[in-house]
């Protein structure tokens, strides 16, 4: 259950983070924990019972927030969620925003992805830590990085696809406005939630180069598999 507070008023307002893997969502909760004014929790659905997911749920949005904070959420997966329709009715009944993240380049997320699966196996976690060594450039045989793809693409599909179905107010935020504006990137999540604009920073490292060639040991074998594909213009972006 969330961690007991001094009882004050409901929170002002509440967000929920529904993502793919490898989208920013880790970057961004250790952001917004450190914003005096939110409270935010991570994955905590995660391999648990409905009936706990529900009660869960209900007590970080409905329980009293100390001063200063006044917004309060989680982030999750849609495919850790008991119910889809059941959770969706207990956020707009609560009147969630909605955060949708995603990442244009596929080949680029799904890259990531196998690499997560190399950072777990040496250390546990899914994401580099800032005293973690830079991981080596990854060597995919072309049905692997297919088979992420594919993983990867409906993984956001259904993410995109509950998010239509809710009709509350969302805040769409793709990768790589995060890498090439971090700022104005926060910038618009810190709007979104109504709450003072900061200089906020975050714990999580980007684990893969945004650059396929760097990131690739066998860059040139896989642009060459993929040519003609509609993936091939994800290996020149």
């Amino acid at each position: 259950m969330p961690w007991p507070w001094s009882s004050t008023s409901p929170p002002a307002s509440r967000f929920a983070i529904l993502f793919p893997g490898r989208t920013g969502s880790s970057f961004l909760v250790s952001c917004l924990a450190s914003h005096p004014e939110v409270a935010v929790e991570g994955e905590r659905l995660v391999r648990q019972p409905a009936e706990w997911q529900r009660r869960w749920i209900a007590d970080l949005y409905d329980t009293p927030r100390q001063n200063p904070v006044r917004c309060v959420g989680f982030k999750t997966k849609p495919k850790d969620v008991w119910d889809l329709g059941e959770f969706g009715a207990m956020l707009r009944e609560r009147r969630v925003r909605i955060i949708e993240m995603r990442r244009r380049n596929i080949v680029k997320l799904a890259v990531s992805h196998l690499n997560a699966k190399r950072i777990h196996a040496e250390t546990g976690r899914w994401n580099l830590a800032s005293d973690d060594s830079a991981l080596a450039p990854l060597s995919a045989a072309p049905a692997a990085l297919e088979e992420a793809v594919a993983i990867c693409a409906g993984a956001q599909e259904q993410v995109t696809r509950f998010v239509g179905t809710l009709g509350l107010p969302t805040l769409m935020l793709d990768y790589e406005d995060l890498l090439e504006d971090r700022a104005s990137w926060l910038g618009r999540v810190c709007g979104f939630l109504e709450i003072e604009p900061r200089a906020l920073s975050g714990a999580i490292e980007k684990a893969t180069s945004d650059d396929l060639r760097s990131a690739l040991a066998n860059f040139d074998e896989l642009a060459a598999h993929f040519a003609g594909t509609p993936l091939a213009a994800h290996f020149v972006t």
